[in-house]
């Protein structure tokens, strides 16, 4: 077919056939590959029907049923990590579980995927947020499977198979809606509870990046490589859509027989189990593997990787690493063998002969297959306080092999099937392991003096609150299309979906809720659970009516607010009395536990809900619609009366949940922007820190901030500000800057900065500036230190400079120099640079306006606006080494009137690099530069302080300035001219947390014989 890479190959050999756009329809049901029209339809009805009774249509399985027939693969794949490719012979085997016979057969083949540009756009965005760079992950040129041959297993010696009649070379086409969809056409229809049996030749060629299907930095990844049957339903197949940013995986348990041969010296972990070795004459390894109720077939090999291994219970555990890992390696090693037993004894038995983790480069942290789990590199690089991270992340992903691959689910259509539930099951683990909301980093600390770390619920529910703040919403059950990108997948499915899977085990009692989930990995074990069947068992369980439960916290987007109104305590005879009035302020009421905790240390739960009554540990009585009165009776004095302690709700608003506000106060060793940023503070808690170090604005010296969340921020400093991008002088200064988030509304923040100049490079006397700002953030920064990529700000000032810094400057007769500035204006800025720590694609635009006035003893009237542009591409068509160079351009100008005031600087790190910043003022300029951007170095990967930042790449540039200023609307002499140089380290901070680039530049003005240094963060422009 047009535009698919494969076709021209298959056509010469197979006589593939164009089908009519891959849609076809049987019984009145799209039977291939459905549009997401359709998708929402049956998607649509069947949620009608789960809402309208749960008596729900479709019954769980009987107990005594057996499942169908599984699928099964044998493959010989001959595997050359050198050629970047995998040669391979595949037979499939499937028997008709249907009621009516088929015509063809329909398989999933993602490595024939070709991204669109919409999707390589999205992506690109979605890869710079995991600090990667997209040529790093991004397949751009896609097409990796080639169609050899394909035909129809007419001499099988299995007696189950049925041998159709007819040509044994099978037509075949691509649906043109999802290049993902292979159909093969069957000489005769196969009846139900046929079994018929197809060959098929190909190869798949790696491309080099990390992710699923590539190579890099040694390590060769295929998972989700090969054709898989989709699941045939209803006498249908059910292909599901390929999304890259996901796993959208729908696929049956299947048996698979697999003869791979790797060349020598290879350590692989495919998933299955190794029957048998022996060495080739060639000297390639040749392996016999076998695998039973898997739902995929992976191989990750390497000749870099070392091996540990263990055993959890009776089952062998295989840790594949790279050697200068060794330390979470084996932090992982335990971990695997800990939660293999603890999920064995939650729900029942491993379902695989052995259990194998590898290392790898995915660029997400980490990813599950059938018996085997993908950590990515940069998790093992963590440093070795991060390890109960590594602990958090492991689990998670063997959990997948009870959901997701013992028990399979819809990952396209119901990502909450497998994600919620295990995100839950993690978070458990892990709170009964190390209490409720641990901190991730074992970071050494005395008193107040403490480093930054990361709470539990910071890291799993940081996401959902933030995007309520910001005015979004979802639902949880929706398909990976509707979802529409990762983070909001995270924030609805693994944030609010893993705390709806903790209100249905609050609902039902620990203890109860984890025999149903055993019950129900019993019955579906190598099944696939959807949502309806999930929802029938619970109702059968329970005996209860979960219909308003579905539709409030599944198929709704609402929320509930408790809150702890008002707390008395009386000392009687009995002991101290305490009343507590709690609130439910939203349209969802909830059953919520409220927690005591006593002087002495003793704390006491008990559970309300909409009924008053008396559960032993209190005395509850509803009062109004909305309001509860909980009382106690207690030997020690209560200190905290809290709401949901143990945030398992969906709240709008958990800063009200407690009685006594509690704050964390900390001094940091070293104070940076990650101090401030929401991981790594207390979730939905006011909190202090302070410390001596460097702020977003690249101000050294001692900072505090009073902050909560992403609520507000309150910061005052006194610092030296040396010359940046955003800084045109060095000085030091005291001040006071804050931020209320989502205010007035969501995407709206209310600014306030005050600022005095201490000391300056020209002047003694002190500049004092005050600003007032209304921002609308318009595309917000995945960074900790980047600022926002795109916002408008409506502002005022007032000041005793135009200036940041006191003007020392004399002014020539004439020549007005602004004081006493009282003015308003508006900023506009658009960045769509990328990656934002080096980018090789992309724009910024800056424009402003202002207006000066007289005012409380403003002195000046004027006006002024300026813009700039700046351009970045990456010379990709070049060859070698020029490929990854980069020119950059930029234009910039400004015009102020009345026309003798001094409105702009010339000079600056932001502006003409050959002058210094107070060189040149005047009331209007034009600049104009040219930059050549290109590596240093390879990968350097110099750790320091244990990863706690590394030097990982060195950068270099050329650039060329021109420009001119004018006062008077006069030239100030000559269009000047400037060459420079610069260099820049880029730095990931913990790995992947954030990455920084911190440059030095030098500057040369030929025309006035003048050279300048400059530091500061990321690019000019």
């Amino acid at each position: 077919q047009p535009g698919f890479g494969v076709t021209r190959e298959l056509s010469a050999v197979d006589d593939v056939e164009e089908g009519p756009y891959g849609l076809r329809f049987q019984d009145g049901m799209a039977s291939v590959s459905m549009g997401d029209t359709e998708i929402k339809k049956r998607y649509a009805s069947w949620l009608a029907a789960l809402c309208a009774a749960l008596s729900l249509t479709a019954s769980p399985l009987p107990a005594d049923d057996s499942p169908p027939p599984r699928p099964e693969y044998n493959l010989d794949i001959d595997l050359w990590p050198g050629a970047s490719r995998a040669d391979v012979t595949q037979r499939v085997t499937w028997t008709n579980p249907g009621t009516a016979p088929t015509s063809e057969l329909v398989f999933q083949v993602v490595p024939n995927n070709k991204l669109s540009p919409e999707m390589i756009a999205s992506g690109e965005r979605t890869i710079e947020s995991l600090r990667l760079k997209p040529e790093q992950c991004i397949d751009y040129e896609g097409r990796r499977f080639r169609l050899h041959g394909l035909q129809l297993d007419t001499q099988t010696d299995q007696e189950t198979v049925t041998v159709l009649t007819g040509p044994s070379r099978l037509r075949a086409y691509w649906s043109r809606q999802h290049d993902t969809h292979l159909h093969v056409k069957l000489p005769a229809p196969v009846a139900p509870g046929e079994t018929v049996s197809v060959h098929l030749r190909y190869s798949v060629y790696l491309p080099q990046v990390m992710g699923r299907l590539g190579q890099y930095k040694g390590v060769t990844n295929l998972l989700n490589w090969h054709p898989v049957l989709a699941v045939y339903r209803d006498d249908s197949w059910r292909p599901v859509p390929y999304v890259p940013w996901h796993q959208p995986w729908h696929n049956e348990a299947a048996d698979y027989e697999v003869r791979l041969r790797t060349p020598a010296g290879f350590s692989t972990v495919t998933g299955g189990h190794v029957t048998a070795r022996r060495q080739l004459n060639d000297g390639r390894l040749e392996s016999d593997i076998r695998g039973t109720g898997q739902r995929d077939f992976t191989i990750i090999t390497s000749q870099r990787f070392r091996e540990l291994k263990g055993m959890a219970g009776e089952t062998p555990v295989r840790i594949q690493f790279l050697p200068e890992h060794e330390s979470h390696a084996r932090v992982a090693l335990k971990a695997a063998i800990d939660s293999i037993k603890l999920y064995t004894q939650w729900f029942g038995p491993y379902p695989y002969q052995e259990f194998e983790l590898s290392e790898s480069f995915f660029g997400w942290n980490g990813n599950e297959s059938s018996g085997v789990v993908m950590i990515d590199s940069r998790i093992f690089a963590l440093p070795d306080y991060a390890a109960r991270y590594v602990e958090h992340l492991v689990s998670h992903e063997v959990c997948h092999q009870w959901w997701y691959s013992a028990v399979g689910t819809d990952g396209f259509h119901e990502p909450w099937m497998d994600e919620g539930l295990v995100t839950w099951f993690t978070r458990v683990r892990m709170e009964d392991r190390y209490g409720a909301n641990p901190e991730l980093l074992d970071l050494p600390g005395y008193g107040i003096f403490q480093f930054p770390n990361v709470d539990y619920y910071s890291l799993v529910h940081s996401g959902y609150s933030t995007l309520q703040a910001r005015g979004g919403s979802g639902k949880v059950l929706q398909n990976l299309n509707e979802i529409g990108n990762l983070h909001k997948l995270f924030f609805l499915v693994y944030d609010r979906g893993a705390r709806v899977t903790g209100m249905i085990q609050q609902r039902m009692g620990r203890e109860n809720f984890f025999k149903f989930m055993r019950h129900v990995y019993q019955k579906y074990k190598f099944r696939i659970l959807t949502a309806e069947a999930f929802f029938t068992e619970l109702q059968d369980y329970t005996g209860e009516d979960w219909a308003p439960f579905i539709e409030q916290w599944l198929l709704g987007d609402g929320s509930t607010d408790w809150s702890v109104e008002d707390v008395n305590v009386d000392l009687t005879v009995s002991g101290y009395r305490t009343e507590a009035r709690i609130r439910q302020n939203e349209q969802i009421t909830e059953s919520v536990e409220v927690g005591f905790t006593f002087a002495d240390g003793s704390r006491r739960m008990t559970m309300v809900s909409d009924l008053q009554n008396t559960d032993g540990n209190a005395v509850i009585r509803k009062t109004s619609d909305n309001d509860w009165l909980v009382t106690v009776v207690s030997s020690s004095e209560p200190t905290q009366v809290t709401v949901d302690p143990r945030a398992i709700l969906v709240d709008s608003k958990p800063a009200n949940n407690s009685w006594a506000t509690e704050t964390t106060v900390r001094v940091s060793p070293v104070y940076t922007p990650a101090d401030e940023s929401d991981l790594l503070t207390p979730w939905e808690q006011p909190g202090i820190v302070g410390g001596f170090g460097v702020d977003g604005e690249g101000r050294i010296g001692f900072r505090a901030t009073v902050l909560s969340g992403a609520r507000y921020r309150i910061s005052p400093f006194l610092s030296y500000t040396s010359a940046t991008s955003g800084r045109n002088a060095d000085y030091l200064s005291a001040g006071i800057e804050g931020t209320v988030f989502n205010f007035p509304s969501p995407n709206w923040q209310l600014r306030a900065t005050y600022e005095a100049a201490l000391l300056s490079t020209v002047a003694n006397d002190p500049g004092q500036q005050a600003k007032f700002a209304l921002r609308r953030v318009l595309s917000y920064t995945t960074s900790v230190i980047y600022p926002d990529l795109s916002y408008i700000d409506f502002y005022t000032r007032f000041g005793d400079n135009l200036f940041p810094d006191n003007d020392g400057n004399v002014p020539a007769p004439g020549v007005q120099s602004y004081g006493d500035v009282r003015a308003f204006g508006i900023d506009y800025h658009l960045d769509t640079q990328m990656p934002y720590w080096d980018p090789d694609r992309g724009l910024r635009v800056d424009a402003n306006y202002e207006h000066g006035f007289h005012a409380n003893g403003g002195n000046a009237t004027y006006n002024r606006v300026s813009g700039q542009l700046g351009v970045v591409q990456r010379l990709s068509d070049m060859p070698g080494w020029l490929s990854e160079t980069k020119l950059a351009a930029r234009l910039s100008g400004g015009y102020g009137w009345s026309e003798n005031g001094e409105h702009f600087r010339f000079g600056g790190p932001g502006r003409f690099r050959g002058r210094n910043a107070l060189a040149t003022e005047g009331n209007a300029f034009w600049l104009s530069s040219l930059e050549w951007r290109f590596p240093m170095s390879g990968d350097i990967d110099f750790e320091v302080l244990d990863n706690t930042a590394a030097f990982s790449r060195l950068d270099g540039a050329l650039f060329y300035d021109v420009g001119r200023s004018y006062l008077m609307n006069s030239p100030q002499g000559q269009t000047d001219h400037a060459i420079g140089a610069g260099v820049y380290w880029q730095i990931p901070l913990l790995s992947f947390v954030d990455n920084l680039t911190i440059r030095t530049e030098y500057g040369y003005s030929m025309t006035n014989d003048t050279g300048v240094f400059w530091f500061g963060l990321y690019r000019a422009f």
